[in-house]
């Protein structure tokens, strides 16, 4: 006797590309699908439909996740409610559809207190209570931040005795890039003290919520991703050096930079030069850099390759304490 097997019907959804990057001079992306539908039998149905689901979750306390927000980013109509139902009658259908993304959709991020995903449902709505059949497939939104500057410097004059800068290889990194940040100390009046060096590479994560005036801050935390210290004795008045500074540390690993309406991730490299002769004296420059994701890594390798570079300035501070402040110029090379 032969068993009729698989006779419920079943839905997928297919994607060329289950990323979708955001670019800010475009109103709105595309996410290209297929939905197969496969019947066995006749089917009535009410619509079929693609809807995107964007959720934002943050932790408690007790570690557990919380829903705090849901939106339904993008709605496509494959077949249309109308008066009357669709007849689908048995066999195979394929469906090719083109989602549109908004340009202010927020970008996929995962935190370690919050998190912003996305979720593509296929929906076949019958004419049957609680039988409607759906499908999802996870999506991911990048958005491409501005093309900036190849190298930064922050230099700095202390006293007219000493002349320091602190110089970053790149702006951009990802997390399998490596981090120099290369150290000239330049002594006008001779020998150099005994000097310490440290960098560090910082992440500040911030969490919104909605309010009347727009959005208001829930949560601010600031970590430590890495750290290297150097220190030495020097006779020369030129000495220079060149931290490595790893980007994913043990036990840390970083988020890539997003700014969004939920969450706000971003990094900067703050350099520490330690003096000391009979007194200590602390120079501190801070430089921001950019973790950015794999996806948008490839994106502007192809770019870049085929398209002049842009550029935009981003601001570079640097600040000191000692006895007297220096005075600081920052420089910005393209």
């Amino acid at each position: 006797m032969n068993m009729i097997r698989h006779t419920k019907p079943c839905l997928q959804l297919r994607t060329l590309s289950n990323t979708v990057l955001v670019h800010e001079d475009c109103p709105e992306s595309y996410l290209h699908v297929t939905v197969d539908l496969k019947l066995h039998r006749p089917l009535k149905v009410r619509s079929i439909y693609l809807t995107l689901k964007g959720v934002f979750t943050r932790k408690r306390l007790g570690g557990l996740w919380e829903e705090k927000s849901t939106k339904h980013t993008s709605y496509h109509h494959i077949l249309e409610r109308q008066g009357t139902e669709y007849y689908l009658g048995p066999g195979d259908y394929s469906y090719e559809c083109v989602v549109k993304i908004p340009n202010q959709s927020e970008q996929t991020a995962v935190t370690h207190l919050g998190k912003v995903d996305y979720q593509l449902y296929g929906v076949v709505e019958t004419m049957k209570f609680h039988s409607n059949l759906t499908n999802s497939v996870p999506v991911y939104i990048r958005r491409v931040l501005p093309a900036c500057e190849e190298f930064r410097i922050a230099d700095g004059l202390w006293r007219d005795m000493l002349r320091y800068q602190v110089m970053l290889n790149g702006v951009d990194y990802s997390l399998k890039d490596s981090l120099n940040v290369a150290f000239r100390l330049e002594s006008l009046v001779g020998a150099l003290f005994s000097w310490k060096l440290t960098a560090t590479l910082n992440e500040s994560v911030a969490y919104f919520k909605r309010s009347q005036n727009g959005r208001s801050e829930l949560k601010k935390c600031n970590r430590i991703i890495s750290k290297v210290v150097r220190y030495k004795s020097g006779e020369a008045p030129i000495q220079l050096a060149i931290l490595n500074l790893p980007i994913v540390a043990k036990r840390v690993a970083p988020t890539y930079d997003c700014h969004g309406k939920y969450v706000s991730v971003s990094h900067h490299i703050k350099a520490k030069i330690e003096m000391a002769d009979d007194k200590r004296y602390k120079f501190i420059s801070v430089l921001p850099v950019r973790l950015i994701h794999p996806d948008i890594q490839q994106w502007l390798e192809k770019y870049d390759s085929t398209n002049l570079p842009r550029y935009s300035s981003l601001l570079i501070s640097s600040r000191a304490t000692s006895l007297a402040l220096p005075t600081n110029k920052c420089h910005t090379l393209a």
